[in-house]
């Protein structure tokens, strides 16, 4: 009978414990919050979220954040676009590469439809809407500085480096004036600053990419002006 007592005690004292851990878990999903630091991403852009904690759980592959088709009502792990585990509170996915609208939601992994306990809406656009180009003015002397903003430059797909350079009018890829490669910055918006060319003439500021999807050093944009000495 004694035997059966200390047996129920722990059996007991174990429950306790689980059912503890249980509601701690409970509690955690359910007061969880993610923030991102957009909403409108470039195809392949890392997306960066910030959770504000992590589930409390002893496996680290039981809760999972991801990227969903927003249409999709049912949330299943197969359909997910991308996903990582919830077991550090920075996490960074890659942005979808075809545009369209979805859903970062937040889910305890199954083997069927997961229960989703947070969500948030974005979307990727096309990098060729995206991207933007200009320059301060458009005639210059040589002791000038030619500034170029852009801003929307696909980084996140880029094979080789993208650049924007300085051309001769309907001068080949090949031969530029000067040449800059683009920085990750340029993402959201970056400013390039080139010495004007020595020489009078007509010139070409133009930005090239090489993309996994196009054709590589693909031209995304051109600005003319003109160089005169004073």
């Amino acid at each position: 009978m004694r035997k059966i007592t200390i047996a129920a005690f722990v059996f007991l004292a174990a429950l306790a414990v689980s059912l503890a851990v249980y509601f701690e878990t409970v509690r955690s999903v359910e007061n969880l919050r993610f923030s991102l630091e957009k909403r409108e991403f470039l195809p392949a852009e890392p997306i960066k979220i910030t959770l504000s904690n992590t589930p409390k759980s002893s496996d680290n592959t039981r809760f999972v954040i991801g990227v969903w088709v927003k249409s999709l009502e049912k949330t299943l792990l197969a359909e997910a676009r991308r996903f990582k585990y919830m077991n550090q509170r920075e996490i960074v996915l890659s942005a979808p590469r075809k545009a369209g609208h979805y859903e970062l939601r937040a889910a305890e992994k199954r083997t069927g439809e997961m229960e989703v306990f947070a969500r948030e809406e974005l979307s990727v656009v096309k990098a060729e809407n995206a991207f933007k180009m200009a320059i301060d003015k458009e005639n210059y002397s040589p002791d000038d500085k030619i500034k170029l903003k852009i801003s929307g430059v696909p980084i996140a797909i880029i094979d080789n480096e993208p650049f924007a350079a300085i051309y001769e009018t309907d001068a080949l890829l090949e031969n530029p004036k000067s040449k800059k490669t683009l920085s990750t910055q340029c993402v959201s918006q970056c400013e390039i600053v080139f010495d004007a060319p020595d020489s009078n003439g007509e010139y070409e500021v133009r930005s090239y990419v090489s993309s996994l999807l196009t054709h590589p050093d693909m031209q995304v944009a051109a600005l003319k002006f003109k160089v005169k000495k004073r």
